[in-house]
């Protein structure tokens, strides 16, 4: 027997989620992870949603994940986890074209870099 299932994300909810846990971490760094397809939850949706709601990364388990993110216009630093030893990790996803970005260090909110060079970093753990 099949039965349709039905999942409605509320995007207002990911960015206050956001804020909560920014303010209880703060001034730590904050990791969305969005790998796993936002774990059946739409990862460019989700993405976008926690970039406006101003997470400083997003995560993914392996690299095309991140290309699929920045293929959808995602410029969100981001970091890759999951390779094989012997994975070749030559040719990571292009950055996008360059872009203005104007940055306060004394503002409480964490600056964005510009999407001018690749953000997108590989760890084998």
């Amino acid at each position: 027997m099949t039965h349709d299932v039905t999942i409605t994300v509320d995007t207002a909810a990911l960015r206050h989620n956001v804020e909560v846990l920014r303010a209880a971490v703060a001034p730590a760094a904050v990791m969305a992870v969005v790998k796993a397809n936002a774990y059946g939850h739409g990862a460019v949706e989700c993405a976008r949603a926690f970039v406006e709601a101003g997470v400083d990364w997003l995560g993914v388990a392996a690299l095309p994940e991140a290309v699929a993110l920045r293929r959808a216009g995602v410029e969100a630093p981001g970091r890759a986890r999951l390779h094989a030893p012997d994975e070749d990790l030559v040719g990571p996803p292009r950055p996008a074209p360059p872009r203005r970005c104007l940055a306060s260090t004394s503002s409480r909110r964490p600056w964005r870099p510009a999407s001018a060079r690749s953000t997108w970093r590989s760890t084998r753990d």
